[in-house]
């Protein structure tokens, strides 16, 4: 299956997907708007073992045929829950209170970073060596969503153990619909997911990666119904991954057979797709740029942005320009034209009052770029506004010039 453009329309997509793997993803309004064909990953997938601080980081291709084994729902659905071992809990829809209701009140781990969002529970059967692990996502408001399961056959390998709660409806017989279980082989693992798309030798085992990701344009239910209740974003179609979420399947395996597993789709990126509620209605806005590259760009050569660069560049007319204006650039180089820079009839006050007449909404400065001259009073270089040049914060004071408007 393949498509002419970048910004993949829906129609193309729902010809590449089977129905399991889109159920969860349409049912609230939203809609799958790209897959990307490949992607760099990088993550902790060993957080909640004793000594698991590494990050594994892999490149990963995706056709179709992978794409729909990776994101088949069957894999996201956990089976054998409870004490009669009938209760299924699923990646990305099961909340806190499913959990505890299928397994008893846990309480959430406290140790900083991933696991204070975790919930843990082991077997308390004779003989049954089994722990599962819930991860809580992570989002502004209503963070009670179940973002990843994993299941282990061995205790001892979880360091946060201590913690967990002693439950019979956690043991060695919890499965996905799919197949995934604790002891199949690797031969049998490979016919459910298709050949791993890296392999890596971790704290307990050989680790099989699977990861995908999506791009979505999400509707203001769906918005709200994950947490994050200011986000309503249909992605660019020429910049279709601003929006999605992750997919990764980790399989560890001993003597060729699986002792764990963990599904997890990561939403993490919305976080910072959040809008200030300032900016939602904003449509308007000023930024502006001024520094030390202004000295020379004034007259310069169109680009004068860049011109702490250019003038060494001897291809770029900008060079030519500075070894007539100021001279040779062994003599005069860029650091020569830090003191020219001195800002003497700058007002904040009066640039604030520009933009509120224009009828900005917002506005700011670049405050350093790739010359790394500072544009306030930095304490990480001497080569600052405050201590060079101007001798005055300019951020700072249009800061507060601005924001006082």
């Amino acid at each position: 299956m393949w498509c002419a453009r970048p910004s993949i329309l829906l129609a193309c997509i729902l010809s590449a997907l089977p129905v399991s793997a889109l159920a969860g993803f349409l049912a609230h309004g939203s809609e799958i708007h790209f897959i990307r064909g490949h992607d760099y990953f990088a993550f902790h997938s060993e957080y909640a073992l004793k000594g698991g601080k590494q990050t594994y980081g892999f490149q990963a291709n995706y056709p179709d045929e992978v794409f729909n084994r990776i994101f088949d729902e069957r894999h996201d659905r956990f089976v054998g829950f409870g004490p009669e071992g009938n209760a299924t809990l699923t990646v990305d829809e099961s909340l806190k209170a499913d959990v505890e209701r299928t397994l008893g009140t846990a309480m959430r781990l406290n140790m900083g970073g991933y696991e204070e969002r975790v919930l843990c529970y082991a077997s308390s059967r004779p003989g049954d060596d089994t722990v599962a692990l819930f991860t809580l996502s992570k989002c502004p408001e209503n963070c009670q969503r179940v973002s990843e399961i994993q299941v282990r056959a061995k205790k001892r390998e979880v360091r946060v153990l201590d913690k967990c709660g002693r439950v019979p409806g956690v043991h060695a017989g919890l499965a996905t619909e799919s197949g995934l279980r604790l002891g199949m082989t690797a031969a049998e693992a490979e016919a459910v997911l298709g050949k791993p798309q890296h392999i890596q030798k971790g704290l307990q085992g050989i680790m099989w990666f699977y990861a995908a990701s999506v791009s979505v344009a999400m509707s203001g239910e769906e918005a709200w119904r994950r947490g994050f209740p200011l986000l309503e974003r249909r992605p660019d179609p020429d910049n279709p991954g601003s929006v999605g979420f992750d997919k990764f399947i980790v399989l560890w395996l001993r003597g060729e057979r699986v002792c764990a597993w963990r599904v997890w789709l990561d939403w993490e990126s919305l976080k910072a797709l959040q809008d200030p509620v300032w900016f939602r209605d904003a449509k308007f806005g000023i930024y502006t740029h001024w520094g030390p590259v202004t000295v020379g760009a004034e007259e310069g050569p169109a680009g004068g942005q860049w011109y702490g660069h250019s003038m060494y560049d001897t291809n770029s007319p900008t060079f030519r320009y500075h070894q007539k204006k100021f001279g040779d650039q062994h003599t005069v180089g860029y650091k020569d034209m830090v003191p020219k820079f001195t800002a003497d009839k700058f007002d904040a006050n009066d640039w604030a009052d520009l933009f509120l007449q224009a009828g900005a909404k917002f506005a700011g400065p670049v405050a350093v770029h790739h010359d790394n001259f500072a544009m306030w009073n930095s304490q990480l270089t001497r080569w600052n506004s405050q201590n060079l040049g101007p001798h005055r914060d300019v951020t700072g004071d249009l800061e507060k010039a601005i924001r006082a408007r």
